[in-house]
């Protein structure tokens, strides 16, 4: 039998991992309500407003050099990083049976949503999402999603031949940050053909004064098998690694369905080829609504 005084206090946690999205800390911290009849079926609107030091993910290099027959050219880019805010919101619905359906949108302060992701996913693990950029479809994905792993096939509908099959495998049940990592390429002239690497990542969380907070780091590291194009390095391979870190904080205590909440991001995308180094950091303040 819980102690009453903690109740309260461990259902309202568990209730903002739910809103954040968290399921499975959240599931944790409420199995003593399972058996009570814990509803699972929610609505949540989400609306943030974040600021970002690269809203537009343009690289970080100012130049890249080209390798043409007998010389190299130095060409250089459009790096004029775009700080500035963008307001995101999110709806998502989820069933008792455990299926969930989301739409998310960015939209800069001053214009129209330029991204915008569709996504569903089934109590089982089956996936679907579908992610658009300006008002062009960019991605969709499907797939499904265990203990074991994760596979999907990836559709790029800007260029097909950049579509894949990707596997995340966790060969440790008691260790699933760590995964072993492929992308097979559907068409065979994709350029760097097969992709190999490996993720790990980790978090923790906690409680002070009154506040619950999230701490997320990942990276993850691909390396192509052949040239990723000749004109780039001479034709080197081209290898990709890209760390997360986050922080979230929000109040344990939940007030009249509102969860206000304050997330600190970064992310970085470090390569030998200087057309795939980004870097990004932004701060997002925001409010959860569920009904």
């Amino acid at each position: 039998m819980l102690d009453p005084a903690l109740e309260s206090a461990r259902l309202s946690l568990a209730l903002a991992y739910a809103r954040l999205g968290e399921t499975t800390l959240a599931r944790a911290l409420a199995a003593p309500w399972s058996e009570r009849g814990l509803a699972s079926a929610q609505t949540r609107l989400t609306a943030g407003l974040t600021w970002a030091s690269n809203r537009t993910y343009v690289p970080a290099a100012e130049a890249i050099r080209l390798t043409v027959p007998g010389d190299t050219v130095r060409l250089p880019l459009a790096t004029a990083r775009s700080p500035g805010l963008l307001w995101r919101w999110q709806v998502e619905r989820g069933s008792e049976e455990g299926n969930r359906l989301w739409l998310a949108l960015d939209a800069p302060w001053d214009g129209v949503a330029r991204a915008q992701r569709l996504g569903w996913r089934s109590a089982d693990g089956w996936f679907v999402t579908h992610q658009r950029w300006e008002g062009r479809a960019l991605l969709t994905e499907a797939g499904r999603r265990g203990a074991w792993g994760e596979w999907s096939v990836r559709h790029w509908h800007d260029e097909a031949r950049r579509d894949g099959v990707r596997v995340r495998l966790s060969p440790f049940a008691e260790f699933s940050a760590l995964q072993f990592l492929a992308d097979a390429p559907i068409d065979a002239h994709r350029p760097g053909g097969w992709r190999l690497g490996g993720a790990l990542g980790g978090s923790a969380h906690w409680q002070w004064q009154g506040a619950a907070f999230r701490a997320e780091v990942s990276v993850e590291h691909w390396r192509d098998t052949r040239a990723y194009s000749p004109w780039l390095s001479s034709g080197a391979r081209r290898w990709v690694t890209i760390h997360q870190s986050s922080l979230t904080v929000t109040p344990v205590h939940v007030r009249h369905h509102l969860q206000p909440y304050v997330r600190l991001w970064h992310e970085g995308q470090a390569s030998n080829l200087a057309l795939f180094r980004v870097r990004n950091t932004s701060v997002e303040v925001g409010l959860v609504w569920f009904f």
